[in-house]
């Protein structure tokens, strides 16, 4: 009985680890993917108030 108790619980760990393995390579995938898009927002930010200021051009 104990061996199949030692079979089960071997067997649970290996899935248990498969499992973590693909959550943590997903969180980095979803992580990777936030950075970008919050480094999107910033530049267009960053683009929409330069050209929202007031600057003369200097064409006559």
């Amino acid at each position: 009985m104990s061996i199949l108790i030692k079979i089960r619980n071997h067997f649970f760990e290996e899935v248990t680890e498969e499992i973590e393995k693909k959550h943590s390579e997903e969180r980095k995938i979803i992580l990777k993917q936030l950075g970008f898009v919050l480094l999107f927002s910033i530049a267009i930010f960053i683009v929409a108030y330069i050209l929202s200021l007031d600057i003369p051009v200097g064409l006559k």
